[in-house]
């Protein structure tokens, strides 16, 4: 059946919203601050992007600080809140269903 445009449109972008959101919430609890001795800071679940940390060389004595960012885990990572979404919208759509068809 046809839909009209601006229904997709409206489609689309609850998807988008509700993927960085589960984006944005994945990575908020997956956040770990590794304090400069402890170990490191780490953003990204289920694969980590972003990583930095500092230490100190035993052999000079001087602190070292490195960061690292992973584009592919961070597509990969979003590819995962997509997928997420789309499961989560899936099963309560079906739950609905059978709700709705049991009375």
């Amino acid at each position: 059946m046809y839909e009209e445009p601006h229904n997709n449109y409206k489609k689309v972008l609850a998807y988008l919203l509700a993927t960085l959101l589960i984006f944005a919430l994945l990575s908020w609890l997956s956040y770990h601050n590794g304090m400069a001795y402890d170990g490191l800071t780490t953003v990204g679940f289920p694969l980590t992007y972003y990583s930095e940390g500092a230490g100190q060389s035993l052999l000079t004595g001087q602190m070292h600080h490195f960061s690292n960012y992973s584009l592919m885990a961070f597509a990969i990572d979003l590819a995962f809140s997509l997928f997420t979404y789309a499961a989560v919208h899936f099963l309560f759509k079906k739950l609905k269903k059978i709700i709705n068809s049991s009375i």
